[in-house]
């Protein structure tokens, strides 16, 4: 959702690939943001909830891009020579923004990849000109669903450093990535925040987590869904004079 509360944004394969969507946090119809023929892939918001960040491969490389909340022209924001950037957040005051670099996006599965395409974490100065990134990772797996606290200065991401995959946490510009989750049993997925980066949520051993790092508190989330019955409500009956 967007800083101010408002806006839910998500992305949907309804018109054949996959589009950038917008819609009222209190409910309604969903507002198409992107058009192109490739796959639009969201990530994050601007600080102030008029545009959301999301990933596109267009021009021949995948790139992160802004556009309006209203559509519009979507706008490059990394414009690196990389061909691979995905998961862009930017910080509260625009002047950062955080992505990653590598084949993560489709094969963030591959917990013990060793290729030159691991995905590894970057941070863009936009307040340099012209604009300098600096990489923040430089581990031989995937580092994957870069978060940016927005109060702290602290990087959240998942990387597999042993036997499973674990949240780490490391303060900008860059200092050791520290685990702070310790699961045994199976690696985190998809790890995902509020808008400001102080709440974390990830799937983990097919639960939903909630992890508050400033406590560190961490609790699964209890999901209830009322389901249909699994077979047709049908009764049979013999009928007789």
């Amino acid at each position: 959702y967007s800083p101010d509360g408002r806006w839910l944004m998500f992305s949907s394969r309804r018109f054949n690939n996959y589009d950038v969507f917008i819609m009222s946090a209190t409910g309604g119809s969903a507002r198409r943001l992107t058009v192109h023929s490739s796959d639009d892939f969201g990530s994050g918001w601007t600080p102030g909830s008029d545009s959301v960040i999301f990933t596109s491969h267009r021009n021949s490389r995948r790139d992160i891009y802004a556009v309006s909340i209203e559509g519009g022209t979507p706008v490059g924001l990394a414009t690196t020579p990389w061909e691979h950037l995905y998961g862009g957040r930017i910080s509260a005051d625009g002047t950062r923004l955080l992505f990653a670099s590598g084949s993560g996006l489709s094969r963030w599965w591959r917990r013990d990849l060793r290729t030159a395409m691991v995905a590894d974490l970057y941070v863009q100065d936009r307040a340099a000109v012209p604009f300098t990134s600096t990489r923040l990772t430089n581990h031989g797996g995937h580092d994957l669903w870069p978060v940016l606290n927005w109060e702290t200065d602290d990087v959240y991401f998942v990387s597999c450093r042993g036997d499973w995959a674990q949240v780490f946490r490391m303060n900008l510009p860059g200092i050791e990535a520290i685990p702070i989750t310790n699961f045994d049993d199976d690696g985190v997925q998809w790890l995902g925040s509020n808008p400001q980066g102080t709440q974390l949520v990830f799937e983990q051993g097919f639960k939903i987590w909630h992890l508050d790092p400033s406590l560190p508190a961490l609790r699964s989330v209890p999901i209830r869904i009322a389901t249909d019955e699994r077979t047709n409500l049908i009764e049979h009956k013999r009928l007789t004079e």
